[in-house]
């Protein structure tokens, strides 16, 4: 027998065999194999098509494919339902929150009351402090901003009968900080939290607002037990006034005008002061720790004895500030790329924030004593 014979007849008897086979892995092995090799037009492809069409449809391998796609149907569609399950879970808590909101709103009318209770009443002044509008030293005109502060420094701020005193203590604590929904930026379509706040008292920012406007002595107050931390302020006009030797911790200020502003001795940790104005602010003997003092504009403003450990003093603009006394543990810029930038010589601070700031007697380091965010997570704006 001559050697073509021989090679047709060892290609029909593989052609045979491929055809034979039963195993549908071996057969989706060799149907890929002569594609690859030979194409899908020669016969040892459609040896290996016949045998993988022979193998998935047999009875026995028929129903086990069956039993497959519908085992796979009832893992997607539990699957959905659980997808389901868990949005319609987080709409339910937004409408609780929302409905918890609405249920602290009301206390407004409350507030209303005492507002005008106030409005209405002779108030005497509150011996043990005067108004003292920001930094005494330093003229805004110097920077560039026109702002009319009324003239009241010396005068005592106002202080409020015990009646009164009392219901705005229990009006504060009634506005405990809760998440509310943003509908300028809420995407309830792609993310169901998008829209809702951080825990913040809408109702306590109003009450700070008016007190403050009022002239009203705010660390009276706070002395008697009321609250104002976590408010939310960002864009407010604060200028002039006298928000100092109170808990304002984790409030937002972003955007604020605070050009004159008095915060000495008041607690700010874990606030936001983003882009903010605050030219010729008070912050002496303010707690600052874990601040973020962001692209905003401190030319001016005082933070002797401020203990400022963890802030994040990225691109501001502190011309003419003094840190004289202040414990500057921890604080730290950002790069371009969001890398912090550690502060912790007096050398490194001053080539930062600037050749012209006070900081006699101030304390530097790496080291922190007081809890703050971690600069990379601060960095990450």
């Amino acid at each position: 027998m001559s050697n073509p014979e021989i090679e047709n007849l060892k290609e029909e008897l593989e052609l045979k065999l491929i055809e034979r086979e039963r195993r549908l892995s071996s057969n989706i092995y060799d149907l890929y194999a002569s594609y690859i090799s030979v194409g899908w037009r020669h016969k040892r492809f459609s040896a290996a098509l016949k045998a993988s069409l022979f193998s998935f449809f047999a009875p026995a391998n028929a129903a086990a494919a069956g039993l497959g796609i519908v085992g796979i149907l009832t893992l997607v569609l539990a699957w959905q339902n659980n997808q389901l399950v868990q949005r319609q879970n987080e709409l339910l808590g937004v409408q609780n929150l929302l409905q918890e909101s609405s249920r602290r709103a009301g206390l407004s009318v409350e507030l209303t009351e005492v507002l005008n209770r106030i409005s209405d009443s002779k108030l005497e002044p509150y011996p043990s402090e005067l108004i003292d509008s920001g930094s005494k030293s330093c003229k805004q005109q110097d920077y560039g901003h026109d702002f009319k502060i009324p003239t009241v420094s010396g005068r005592h701020l106002l202080a409020l009968p015990d009646l009164l005193l009392g219901r705005l203590v229990a009006l504060s604590n009634s506005f405990r900080p809760y998440r509310y929904l943003d509908v300028d930026r809420a995407d309830m379509e792609r993310d169901v939290d998008s829209g809702l706040s951080a825990a913040m008292s809408p109702e306590r920012a109003q009450l700070l607002f008016a007190l403050a406007n009022a002239h009203i002595a705010l660390s009276q107050v706070a002395d008697a037990g009321g609250k104002f931390n976590q408010v939310p302020l960002g864009g407010a006009q604060l200028s002039g006034m006298q928000i100092n030797k109170i808990d304002l911790a984790a409030s937002d200020f972003n955007g604020a005008i605070l050009v004159y502003t008095n915060f000495a001795e008041a607690s700010l940790q874990h606030s936001l002061l983003i882009e903010v104005n605050a030219t010729c602010s008070n912050f002496s003997g303010a707690n600052l720790t874990g601040s973020k003092l962001i692209e905003g504009q401190f030319m001016g403003a005082r933070f002797d004895r401020a203990i400022m450990q963890g802030a994040n003093l990225f691109i501001g603009r502190f011309e003419g500030a003094s840190f004289a006394g202040a414990d500057l543990r921890g604080v730290f810029s950002c790069t371009a790329e969001h890398i912090p930038i550690i502060l912790d010589t007096k050398e490194k601070f001053l080539k930062e924030i600037g050749a012209d700031v006070d900081v006699t007697g101030a304390i530097f380091g790496a080291e922190m004593t007081l809890g703050a965010e971690s600069p990379e997570e601060s960095c990450k704006i």
